[in-house]
């Protein structure tokens, strides 16, 4: 009996010091996340509105609502009652700035278990040619054989610049 006791002892203190595999939890290697899309925000003056993936800026009239015609650089140079008119072949709106940047995500669950995503990572590359690499905490809960489309936003860091590409970081 001593010997029994002593022997399943020291089965645990191995167990517990990791000598022996202890069996885990299986996986979730079926969730499949793609990026379909992504829409920066954009600020001019007291206007703000949308870039969406990663065009490189909106028609001159969304800036100069005097010049609802414009949507070139030559015809907003052409516009006499535009403020800041801006100079060719730069962005026609002047004094952009670049807010934060919102992903469409279309998530799929191909596995045989319910499963949760708590995170999504990108790497976003900026028009300069930098990249960063951003995470953020979601919560998609997604059934066996169901396929969602989600939205994350992701905060950048200042300065901000325009956002180009963005591609899912594993």
């Amino acid at each position: 009996m001593k010997k029994a006791l002593i022997f399943s002892m020291i089965i645990m203190a191995l167990l517990f010091a990791g000598c022996f595999p202890v069996p885990s939890m299986p996986a979730i290697e079926n969730i499949q996340i793609k990026v379909t899309g992504f829409e920066q925000e954009v600020y001019c003056g007291s206007k703000s509105f949308s870039i969406l993936n990663g065009e490189k800026c909106p028609p001159c009239a969304t800036c100069c609502p005097e010049c609802p015609t414009c949507e070139t650089c030559e015809e907003c140079q052409e516009c006499e009652t535009c403020p800041d008119i801006p100079t060719c072949p730069s962005c026609p709106c002047y004094g952009l700035k670049w807010g934060n940047l919102y992903v469409d995500l279309e998530v799929s669950n191909l596995g045989n278990v319910d499963s949760k995503v708590e995170e999504i990572c990108l790497t976003v590359f900026f028009e300069d040619d930098t990249t960063i690499t951003k995470c953020v905490d979601v919560e998609y809960e997604i059934l066996v054989g169901e396929v969602k489309e989600e939205r994350a936003k992701f905060i950048l860091p200042s300065p901000i610049k325009r956002v180009v590409f963005v591609e899912l970081n594993p």
